[in-house]
């Protein structure tokens, strides 16, 4: 019984994103992303701001620009595989800056730890039903807009 309600939480998280997006988030190229992300910051950046470091057993791979923003599939590709560079220094090790946190130079994913990520997403309302219906009905208008030829 334990497997179907892990089956039912995973099908209802899956449904507040595009079809594009769990395509992209379900093939090796991710996990491979994925890992490259979790082995150079292996701690929790929000946490590291905050004077905290924290590696939990399970990290997440934060997007920080919202791939599902992006208007094709090609951006969204863009945006979800877009690694992250941390400013390093003569030895290789990462450059934290006075806040704690490592200093990013470019790309757009952020390591956190489960509740960080949970509490960010709970801040920007990224997946609340409302925010799904509004990203649904500007993806339809600008679908009827690309069959009137706008």
């Amino acid at each position: 019984m334990a497997s179907l309600a892990v089956s039912y939480k995973r099908s209802t998280t899956m449904a507040n994103h595009g079809i594009i997006y769990t395509r992209l988030m379900n093939c090796t190229e991710w996990r491979k992303i994925r890992e490259r992300q979790l082995h150079k910051m292996p701690y929790c950046e929000i946490c590291l701001s905050h004077g905290v470091v924290r590696q939990e057993k399970t990290m997440d791979v934060h997007h920080v620009v919202e791939v599902e923003t992006a208007r094709t599939e090609a951006e969204q590709r863009a945006l979800a595989y877009a690694e992250t560079i941390y400013q390093t220094d003569i030895a290789g090790g990462i450059v934290y800056g006075a806040n704690g946190a490592p200093i990013r130079l470019s790309g757009n994913l952020m390591t956190l730890c489960p509740r960080c990520h949970r509490n960010l997403h709970a801040e920007k309302h990224s997946h609340s039903r409302a925010n799904k219906k509004a990203r649904d009905n500007a993806r339809l208008s600008a679908w009827m807009a690309a069959q009137k030829g706008e």
